[in-house]
């Protein structure tokens, strides 16, 4: 039965995770950020290292302006999958709204060495030069 099916196998974690981030998804298309938190929180329990579940919940944090909270899940990405490039492109945008220039100019330089197709890391590490008074 499918009940069984979905308590007895081993797909049984991912199935879920996979339910759950899909339902985070929505949630988050439908403006319910704290739900879809909540959803990809969900995962993160089971599987602390579903980068997938971290990276969407660190967007949801950064555009709710809980920083340091999404700075961590980028963080957390990163630590698991040192080549996420959009890892480091978010925690970049958060360590700009920190105040923390330097980070941010490391964390989009390092987006460029790994994928020089992204214009958001050129820009957003011009910006980070000129806020940081570096001009030429």
């Amino acid at each position: 039965t499918l009940h069984k099916f979905l308590h007895s196998s081993h797909r049984t974690k991912s199935f879920f995770d996979q339910a759950y981030i899909y339902r985070g998804l929505a949630s988050e298309a439908l403006g319910k950020y704290k739900d879809a938190e909540e959803d990809y929180t969900t995962v993160i329990k089971k599987d602390e290292e579903n980068i997938i579940a971290y990276y969407n919940r660190g967007n949801i944090r950064k555009n709710c302006q809980k920083y340091p909270q999404a700075k961590a899940d980028f963080s957390t990405v990163i630590q698991v999958e040192p080549n996420y490039t959009l890892a480091y492109l978010g925690r970049a945008a958060v360590n700009e709204e920190l105040g923390c220039h330097q980070e941010a100019k490391e964390d989009y330089t390092r987006c460029i060495d790994l994928d020089q197709t992204m214009p958001d890391a050129f820009v957003g590490r011009g910006v980070v030069h000129e806020n940081m008074g570096n001009y030429r």
